[in-house]
């Protein structure tokens, strides 16, 4: 069997990616930029983020207004 190896860096970039995406929904939160709305910071939604970018916000919002509604 052969294993395949993860390509180097790859749990540091994806490491930035998560910092990145929480800092993005934080200053979402608090900028103002969405009135009434507030994106939860947990990891599902800063994974989401991470993995999807910002169509990730997109969604998160969409799902939050769908079953919240």
């Amino acid at each position: 069997m052969a294993r395949r190896k993860l390509p180097r860096g790859f749990f540091s970039r994806f490491g930035t990616h998560l910092v990145l995406s929480a800092l993005a929904i934080y200053a979402l939160n608090f900028s103002g930029w969405i009135t009434g709305w507030y994106v939860p910071l947990n990891p599902g939604t800063i994974g989401t983020v991470a993995v999807l970018g910002l169509p990730g916000v997109g969604l998160v919002l969409g799902l939050q207004h769908l079953i919240l509604t």
